[in-house]
């Protein structure tokens, strides 16, 4: 009986196994030269805030990139933030008798009439027991959605709540790598040097919506 043997494809390198320096040039486990690597810093975070009821308080990108600083003397303080971008706010606002409200309302800033109208999403709760609850993301391609390097004061979003409640804001951060310093914008008061802190969300304007279980100036 003729036994056939089956063909197959030259190997490629003839067939010869890998050497370390051949993996080393693609970037494998044992490189011969070190990988490019992501050397800015960039945290993904949830931040928690608590506030009284609101009325139409502005949340700017200014209030975003002051949010997290350390203080250099008792009265002033530098961002600590090179860049900024939203990815999601969650709110909660108590019931009552009568019900209750909370509103976010998106601020399409730019060019006069280029980017969309504003969109305001809210929620309202009828009984005593279970909260107002909204959930909010920003839409793609909006200026909410884009990362923020500059505060130029402008209004991300418009905040509503007819009781008093708990935020979440979910962002990314990256930390300043080399930059000149920026001052944070509102005043600031009896502030410890060398303290990092949190900064209210509107802390430009009321300073009404402050976090939770971190210090604050």
């Amino acid at each position: 009986m003729r036994i056939l043997k089956h063909w197959t494809a030259p190997k490629k390198n003839g067939g010869a196994p890998r050497t370390q320096k051949q993996r080393g040039r693609n970037g494998g486990r044992g490189s011969a030269q070190p990988l490019p690597i992501q050397a800015s810093i960039q945290i993904d975070k949830v931040i928690r805030f608590e506030f009284d009821p609101l009325s139409d308080v502005a949340i700017t990108n200014t209030d975003l990139l002051d949010l997290l600083c350390m203080a250099d003397t008792a009265t002033s303080a530098f961002r600590i933030l090179s860049a900024i971008r939203l990815r999601k706010i969650e709110i909660w606002s108590e019931p009552v008798a009568g019900g209750s409200k909370v509103s976010i309302e998106d601020e399409q800033i730019g060019i006069t009439g280029v980017g969309g109208p504003s969109r305001v999403k809210e929620d309202t709760t009828l009984g005593v027991t279970r909260p107002a609850h909204l959930v909010w993301t920003p839409a793609s391609g909006s200026i909410q959605a884009m990362w923020c390097s500059a505060g130029t004061g402008d209004a991300y979003l418009t905040l509503n709540a007819t009781t008093a409640g708990f935020l979440d804001l979910h962002i990314s951060m990256i930390v300043q790598d080399g930059e000149t310093p920026v001052a944070v914008s509102a005043a600031v008061v009896a502030a410890t040097v060398g303290q990092v802190y949190i900064r209210a969300l509107d802390s430009t304007s009321a300073g009404l919506i402050v976090p939770v279980a971190y210090p604050t100036i």
